[in-house]
């Protein structure tokens, strides 16, 4: 007999034909697309609505969360109240910012244009996703993510923050726009853990190793390059 959990699984993996589904656990009114990729031990908070993105190994997110187009590392914890802002408008030459004026999608329900005189959508890397999130990331609550942004690996993000552009690894960003306050580690620090990529790892090797995680100088220690 299926438990309410497993009929669940079974109705995501037939009609949206997610990989890992058993690995993962979806809240109540949570919305998944099914464009989406899970790798594997990943959560999705209450009234959260996802579409085209994928999570890597690990990774959750929180409540109430709209992201669309939005590539998600390993190991990444995303707070609540979250969204991307999808689609732009031109702030200059353009006579109107309204979309009736430059974009053959019909926004609005009506445009004039027959064909696209302005690039609505900034994808990352010319690729197929508008947020590029790397692994270890934290966001904090409340959080608005530009599109055309990639966040680096091991970055934290505030609560409350806006942000418009590319974030380092390892840095620490707070404020509207967001900007750089500090570093996590020392730059030595930073440069072994991007070529170390732990989060790469085995999984088994991960479970056999975490509590070496509490000191970044005795990880450094054990596992120096």
């Amino acid at each position: 007999m299926y438990s309410l959990k497993s009929f669940y699984h079974s109705l995501l993996n037939y009609f949206l034909k997610i990989k890992n589904t058993e690995k993962c656990q979806f809240l109540t009114h949570s919305k998944i697309d099914k464009s989406c990729i899970f790798e594997g031990y990943n959560s999705i908070g209450e009234n959260t609505a996802i579409k085209n993105c994928s999570l890597g190994n690990g990774s959750y997110i929180g409540k109430n969360v709209e992201f669309s187009g939005v590539k998600i590392g390993r190991f990444c914890s995303i707070g609540s109240f979250i969204h991307n802002a999808t689609g732009r408008h031109p702030s200059s030459v353009f006579v109107s910012t309204h979309p009736a004026f430059f974009s053959e999608k019909r926004s609005g329900w009506f445009t004039f244009c027959n064909k696209q005189k302005y690039q609505e959508l900034k994808y990352v890397n010319g690729g197929g996703y508008l947020v590029e999130i790397g692994n270890d990331v934290w966001i904090g609550d409340n959080v608005l993510l530009m599109d055309g942004i990639t966040i680096g690996d091991g970055a934290i993000i505030g609560a409350g923050a806006i942000v418009t552009k590319d974030v380092e690894p390892y840095s620490i960003n707070l404020g509207i726009p967001s900007q750089k306050v500090k570093c996590r580690f020392t730059e030595e620090q930073i440069a072994f853990l991007l070529k170390f990529q732990w989060w790469n790892k085995d999984w088994n090797w991960i479970k056999e190793n975490w509590e070496m995680f509490e000191y970044i100088e005795n990880f450094i220690k054990k596992f120096k390059l």
